[in-house]
């Protein structure tokens, strides 16, 4: 039995011990430099965590300050209060220090891989947790890195877990230009997509491979650019896309070529993560985004503006390796080969 004064002193103890940590927690907080900043685009909540309590009530039109990001949220400062915002609730956001800060919503793959068996997408670090999506042999997929054993990936709009036992063959991201490397990526991205068996996501599945092949035959030299409607499309069942669902003014509509705006959003991700390439013209779905890949890094194509437009600033020519299997859309950015006289 522990005694009342030694009961009290105890208490008083953990009452400093948790004051301590709570300042320490302030301190860190304020130390942490402000990536970006932007405006609340609609009424929303800040929480202690990701699905956890609010900690403040947002309105329309507050300023921000973001401290990190992550595929579902941004972590923020507003009046004084830290916490979660889901990245749909923010507009107008911009870098504070273009030198040092990266473009918003930029997450810089390590590594390229292959599936040599079934690998599941798991939503935790957990092998109790089911599989988000299962990838089998030949899907290539990308990662964000590595953590006690585990892989990191994007899925949709969360995090996505692969025990790192199960992958056999890492190509390892070489980014800078720099690097004379042509065995290597420059840069990296997976999205994933519905595998649903119904006619409409059948027809979108062969549409994603249609444009994958088109982008594949495409070589971008130094100042050249890409304008996706023109090279990848046009978007007609002659080249061979088919009829499926189209996202446009947050609705949808049966259309050909639909699902070649995901091929467009996957291939601006990892065109964000290359300083030399210089994005044009780029358009998101709207205010909503589109589901499949985070907020805010979305690319919509189509006809007229809304197109995916950038320019190889490179001195080198770039190719393009793009793959859709299992649910896993993997477009990967390479150096190409010079040609004679270049």
């Amino acid at each position: 039995m522990i005694r009342k004064p030694a009961a009290l002193l105890l208490i008083v103890c953990l009452l400093l011990s948790v004051t301590a940590c709570a300042e320490d927690m302030k301190d860190t907080e304020a130390a942490m430099p402000v990536l970006y900043r932007a405006t609340v685009s609609g009424a929303g909540s800040i929480v202690d965590r990701p699905g956890g309590k609010i900690v403040q009530y947002v309105r329309k039109g507050y300023l921000v300050d973001i401290l990190a990001v992550d595929p579902g949220y941004v972590y923020v400062r507003c009046y004084n209060q830290y916490g979660y915002l889901l990245r749909d609730k923010i507009e107008n956001v911009y870098q504070t220090d273009r030198a040092s800060v990266p473009p918003y919503g930029v997450e810089v793959f390590g590594y390229l891989t292959r599936a040599a068996r079934d690998i599941p997408v798991l939503p935790a670090p957990d092998t109790d947790q089911e599989a988000l999506v299962t990838l089998h042999d030949g899907a290539w997929f990308g990662i964000i890195g590595f953590e006690n054993g585990w892989a990191r990936v994007i899925y949709r709009r969360q995090y996505g877990y692969v025990q790192g036992g199960l992958l056999d063959n890492l190509i390892q991201v070489r980014g800078g230009p720099e690097e004379d490397v042509l065995d290597a990526p420059l840069s990296v991205y997976t999205s994933y997509y519905s595998l649903a068996e119904t006619p409409a996501n059948r027809n979108r599945i062969v549409n994603l491979q249609v444009a994958c092949r088109r982008l594949n035959a495409i070589v971008l030299a130094p100042g050249e650019r890409l304008d996706f409607n023109k090279q990848v499309g046009p978007y007609k069942a002659s080249v061979g896309y088919m009829s499926a669902p189209v996202l446009a003014g947050g609705t949808t509509t049966l259309n050909y070529g639909g699902g070649t705006c995901q091929v467009a959003s996957t291939l601006y991700n990892a065109v964000l993560q290359l300083p030399g390439l210089t994005v044009t013209r780029r358009r998101a779905h709207g205010p909503s985004g589109a589901s499949y890949i985070p907020h805010g890094v979305d690319a919509a194509v189509g006809s007229g503006n809304i197109n995916l437009i950038f320019r190889n600033d490179y001195d080198f020519p770039i190719r393009f390796d793009a793959s859709a299997q299992d649910g896993a859309l993997t477009i990967n950015i390479w150096k190409a080969e010079q040609e004679a006289g270049q």
